[in-house]
C-alpha cells in the first residue's frame, strides 16, 4: 500500500541537497516511473531546469531515463518554472519536469512533475511515482525503440510574446522599472516581457549563475536591501524580485519599500474584477474590497496547484498566494 511507502515528494515537489538526498540514480528511477505513468513508448515529456550547476546534470539523467523508456524528450533548458508548464500544454505532451530547488541555497535541487493540461502533479499522481520507484516497477524499451531528443529552447520567445500580448501598458508613459532576477531562471525571460511590454528596464543580479553570487535567491526583505536602496536612488516606479526559478514575484514601491502582498493582490484584483482566487492564509481586506465592486473571492488550501485548479474550475479573472506566486488564467 502507498501509505507505507516512504514519501519523496513534499509540497513542491521533490527537493533536497545534491548527492546525499537526491542522488544520481534516484533521479533516473523518477524519471523511468514518469515514463510508465504515462504510457511509455510514443509519449512526450517536456524538461526545463533553473540555473543551479547539478541542472544539467540532472537534465541529463532525466532525459535518458526517459528516452530508455521509449519517450521522446523535449528539452526548454534554462526558464522559469511556470513556463515547464505552459510548454508542456502548448506542444501537447504528456508531462512535465522542472528541475529547480527553487529558493533553496546552491547545492540543492529539486523535481517537480507536470501534467499534460499543464497544471502540477496532485499528490495521489506523486504517491503513484514513489509506489512505482520504491518498487523499481519500470518499463524498458527495446533498442528499436528508444526515445529521441528535442531541442525546444526557443519556446521561451513564444512564452514571452504571449505575455506581451496581455500586458496592458500605456507606451505614452513607460515605467521605469529594477528587476532583480537573483542570477535565477528568469535572468533572460522576466527582462525580457517587461522590455517587449513598453517598460523601461534597469537590470540586477541577470547573469544566470547556480552559485547566486549576487544574493541569497529567497526574496525576503533580508536579501533585497540592495534592490530597495536603488529603486530609491534611481527614482524608479517599482522594483521586482525573483526567487531562484522565478515562479514568485516580491515588488518593491517607489520608497524602496517591499509592497505589502495583501495590498497587490486588492489592487490587481480590483483591476480584473470577477471573481479572484486566493489561499487560506491571505487577508480578509481583499474580500472587503471585492464585495464592494461586486467581485468575488474564493480560496483554496496553500499551494499554487490548487489556486490554479480553482481557477479554471471557476473561471477566475486572477489568482495569487501570500509567498508571492501570480496566477493569469491563460498562464494557469
Amino acid at each position: 500500500m502507498t501509505e507505507d511507502i516512504p514519501r519523496l515528494f513534499g509540497t513542491s515537489g521533490i527537493r533536497g541537497k545534491y548527492q546525499e538526498d537526491i542522488t544520481p540514480e534516484l533521479a533516473l528511477d523518477v524519471a523511468r516511473a514518469l515514463a510508465k505513468y504515462i504510457g511509455g513508448k510514443g509519449k512526450k515529456v517536456v524538461i526545463g531546469r533553473d540555473t543551479r550547476t547539478t541542472g544539467k546534470i540532472m537534465e541529463n539523467i532525466m532525459s535518458a531515463g526517459l528516452q530508455e523508456s521509449g519517450c521522446d524528450v523535449l528539452l526548454l533548458g534554462i526558464v522559469p518554472t511556470p513556463v515547464v508548464g505552459y510548454a508542456t500544454l502548448k506542444k501537447d505532451a504528456d508531462a512535465g519536469i522542472m528541475i529547480t530547488a527553487s529558493h533553496n541555497p546552491s547545492p540543492y535541487t529539486g523535481i517537480k512533475l507536470w501534467n499534460s493540461d499543464g497544471l502540477a502533479y496532485k499528490q495521489e499522481q506523486e504517491r503513484q511515482i514513489e509506489k512505482m520507484v520504491y518498487e523499481k516497477d519500470f518499463s524498458q524499451a527495446g533498442w528499436d525503440e528508444l526515445g529521441k531528443e528535442y531541442d525546444i529552447t526557443k519556446f521561451k520567445d513564444e512564452y514571452v510574446n504571449d505575455i506581451v500580448e496581455i500586458s496592458q501598458i500605456d507606451p505614452s508613459k513607460p515605467l521605469k522599472v529594477i528587476v532583480d532576477c537573483a542570477s535565477g531562471a528568469g535572468s533572460y525571460l522576466s527582462p525580457e516581457a517587461l522590455r517587449k511590454s513598453g517598460m523601461n528596464v534597469i537590470t540586477m543580479n541577470a547573469q544566470p549563475d547556480g552559485f547566486f553570487p549576487g544574493r541569497n535567491p529567497e526574496p525576503n526583505e533580508a536579501n533585497l536591501q540592495e534592490l530597495m536602496k536603488a529603486v530609491k536612488a534611481l527614482n524608479a516606479d517599482v522594483g521586482l524580485a525573483h526567487d531562484g526559478d522565478a515562479d514568485r514575484m516580491i515588488a518593491v514601491d517607489e520608497k524602496g519599500n517591499i509592497s505589502d502582498f495583501d495590498k497587490l493582490i486588492t489592487i490587481m484584483a480590483l483591476e480584473f474584477g470577477g471573481t479572484v482566487v486566493t489561499t487560506v492564509d491571505a487577508s480578509a481586506c481583499l474580500d472587503t474590497a471585492m464585495e464592494k465592486i461586486g467581485g468575488n473571492v474564493l480560496r483554496t488550501p496553500v499551494g499554487d496547484v490548487h489556486v490554479a485548479e480553482s481557477m479554471i474550475e471557476n473561471k477566475a479573472t486572477f489568482g495569487g498566494e501570500p509567498s508571492g506566486t501570480w496566477l493569469h488564467p491563460d498562464f494557469c
